[in-house]
């Protein structure tokens, strides 16, 4: 079986077991890894190329390539929602050796060997290895003309971006966290999935939040330990707190209020009323939300649903939907999101038993398609491809529909 690589700007660190490591700490530093990773970084950079020879140029066993995208944590579909299209911001290349950055590939093969053997523990993750992971991403300036440089960087804010997953590493603390904000990774780190980390505490997470100054997407998914949110900062523009049953919805709500830029919130099983959930929406409604999960909340009423939830504002950018375990859903709300969400692109309906059917979900979007192309100007409308996740909902034949019905133009997820 292929092993699954995260792209070039991600580094997943992930365990799978709760034994604790036995080594010492003496045998573990420096990795191999990490030997041949300084290795290579100490090879010599390309020449400077002019563009109009660049075609003739045989490629270097090292290249320089630009990366515009950071990597979404939160969804489960390939997207690029994360990326921020800010042109006046410059992304800095990244070292490759032969289209891959074969040093942060090495870093990731030694942090998967320690973590299948369950012994990804806090003796392993030091200071020194961020900092490696860090100098993956700098780059030093090949052009030789370097005052032309100079005043194109007084004009443009150099942007380098990278994400860091820790996700279900279950025996780390905070002497991995400190390690991570006292090494120059901190200061590049714009996503990071701290997802079922059951050692992460408020304190923790303060600490991690206030050392990564340029935090866009957090995830704390899962962590049970963790009873608030202080000290996030008001440009973090996603948010994952589902499942995080010790925080509070009053202070989660400020949390959403003060960030002005969030546009993607994710907080399933934190128990929404309708006081609440009318709150949310109200906020989000002002903004170009694109991703909203309040799953696991059975004191949600249908009128609620129907006058916070179904309106064009809050729903007119939306992209990814997850309504999930929610008995107060009904077909009839599916007819309203069709027609009022032209860019969704994700729907997550499991466990709604009052949802007999999605008929009404994709008839309300092709007549809303048909309408909006109709009275528009200029470029036709696209219909994208929607990806429902219907299992244990109330009908016994809604897959069966989709796929008789729709099997050509639509996709449907059962697990």
């Amino acid at each position: 079986m292929q092993r699954e690589i995260p792209p070039l700007s991600v580094l997943c660190l992930r365990t799978a077991s709760s034994s604790p490591s036995s080594t010492p700490l003496s045998s573990l530093l420096p990795s191999p890894a990490q030997r041949l990773y300084l290795k290579l970084s100490a090879l010599p950079p390309p020449p400077y190329t002019p563009k109009s020879k660049q075609k003739d140029f045989q490629t270097p066993f090292i290249t320089d390539t630009v990366t515009d995208t950071v990597p979404s944590l939160i969804t489960s579909t390939n997207n690029n929602n994360n990326n921020n299209n800010n042109k006046s911001k410059q992304r800095l290349p990244s070292q490759t050796i032969l289209g891959g950055n074969l040093s942060t590939t090495l870093l990731q093969t030694y942090i998967d060997c320690v973590s299948e053997t369950g012994t990804l523990d806090d003796t392993r993750l030091t200071t020194d290895f961020f900092n490696i992971l860090s100098s993956s991403y700098a780059v030093p300036d090949t052009n030789p003309d370097s005052s032309v440089n100079v005043k194109k960087r007084k004009k443009t804010e150099l942007v380098l971006e990278c994400a860091l997953s820790f996700h279900n590493c279950a025996l780390l603390s905070s002497s991995t966290f400190k390690c991570l904000i006292s090494s120059d990774l901190s200061k590049i780190i714009t996503c990071i999935d701290l997802s079922g980390c059951c050692g992460v505490t408020t304190d923790i997470f303060e600490e991690v939040v206030g050392g990564c100054k340029v935090l866009r997407r957090v995830s704390v998914k899962n962590c049970r330990r963790l009873g608030g949110l202080g000290g996030l900062k008001g440009g973090v523009e996603c948010l994952d707190v589902g499942g995080c049953y010790n925080l509070k919805i009053e202070e989660v709500l400020s949390v959403v209020k003060s960030s002005k830029e969030l546009n993607e919130f994710y907080g399933a099983g934190l128990g929404w009323e309708d006081e609440d959930f009318k709150e949310l929406c109200g906020i989000l409604g002002k903004r170009k939300c694109k991703g909203l999960s309040v799953g696991f909340s059975k004191g949600l009423s249908k009128e609620c649903i129907t006058d916070n939830l179904c309106t064009s504002k809050l729903l007119s950018h939306m992209e990814s939907l997850s309504l999930h375990f929610l008995p107060s859903v009904n077909s009839s709300h599916l007819s309203k999101i069709g027609f009022l969400s032209p860019k969704l692109i994700e729907i997550d309906l499991r466990g709604c038993v009052n949802v007999t059917s999605v008929r009404p979900l994709l008839d309300a979007r092709a007549v809303g398609y048909n309408e909006r192309n109709m009275k528009g100007k200029g470029e036709q409308e696209v219909l994208e491809v929607i990806k429902i996740m219907c299992r244990y909902s109330g009908g016994e034949g809604v897959g069966k529909e989709v796929e008789e019905a729709y099997g050509k133009l639509y996709e449907i997820v059962r697990d």
